[in-house]
């Protein structure tokens, strides 16, 4: 996992563990909740946060993005699941929001970060590159993510804290960018 990670130690096992085997190679995690829209429908939140994975499976020959339940509540460890297929694109709409392409939606994946979000991406980005057989220029480095202090007391919330608040600015932000391509809030 990155080094580079707003993910606290318990939320790095946790994905860890909601791996299905020791052949699946974690390639980049972040905080990280989930909207869907159906083709010529609104943004919806599903409700669905946590720990978003790259993962790297070797047995198959597969790569995915997961989303692990970092909540705490009694449920499954993965809430969310999506294949990088032929094709496969991770689109950026603004710097914490990206969007995949599905087999029924298009999903929305709201980072708690936007350096983590620039990580991720680059992450993606390098794995689509080497799934498609592509030896382009390498993708730049994402900003070096800023220093932590060890007391979380003082740091405020965590991540995953960050993320569950609805009512922030950077999510009043986001819809007002959804708006201005016809995408409403529900």
């Amino acid at each position: 996992m990155p080094t580079a990670s707003l993910l606290t130690s318990e939320e790095k096992s946790a994905i860890k563990a909601a791996q299905p085997s020791s052949k699946h190679k974690i390639l980049a995690a972040a905080i990280a909740r989930v909207f869907a829209a159906r083709p010529g429908e609104k943004w919806k939140y599903t409700r669905r946060f946590g720990g978003l994975v790259l993962v790297k499976d070797a047995h198959n020959k597969a790569s995915f993005l997961r989303l692990v339940n970092l909540g705490g509540a009694s449920g499954p460890s993965l809430l969310w699941e999506q294949e990088l297929y032929e094709g496969f694109e991770f689109s950026e709409q603004c710097p914490y929001f990206y969007t995949v392409v599905g087999d029924d939606y298009l999903f929305g994946l709201d980072f708690s970060d936007e350096r983590e979000a620039a990580a991720f991406a680059s992450k993606v980005g390098r794995r689509i590159a080497k799934m498609s057989g592509k030896r382009g220029a390498p993708v730049a480095a994402p900003p070096a993510a800023p220093e932590h202090n060890t007391n979380r007391m003082s740091d405020g919330p965590t991540a995953t804290q960050k993320i569950l608040n609805l009512d922030n600015a950077k999510y009043r932000k986001l819809v007002k960018a959804l708006a201005a391509h016809n995408i409403t809030e529900s």
